[in-house]
């Protein structure tokens, strides 16, 4: 495999990678309807967790995690700002 087309890979998995955490993204926003406050410890744990089981291969544990509360914290201010922009 030449140098251009591993890039070319690479672009196309970035692509996939944003376009799955905007769906995740419009997700939260839809569950913030269907839930009462935006904070769930017991959900994120689960959800870390999770991300930690399946962190195999390559993916370092401590890596995934870290990311994944980047995600879970983007989550809750998408949340909150939906929430503030429903109730103004």
């Amino acid at each position: 495999m030449e140098l251009e087309e591993i890039r070319k890979e690479i672009d196309g998995i970035d692509r996939e990678i944003l376009r799955a955490l905007n769906r995740r993204f419009e997700l939260a926003l839809l569950a913030v309807k269907l839930k009462q406050h935006i904070e769930d410890p017991v959900r994120e744990a689960e959800v870390l967790r999770n991300v930690l089981a399946h962190s195999t291969g390559l993916l370092d544990p401590t890596f995934s995690g870290a990311l994944y509360a980047l995600i879970l914290e983007e989550s809750k201010e998408l949340q909150m700002s939906d929430r503030l922009s429903r109730s103004g």
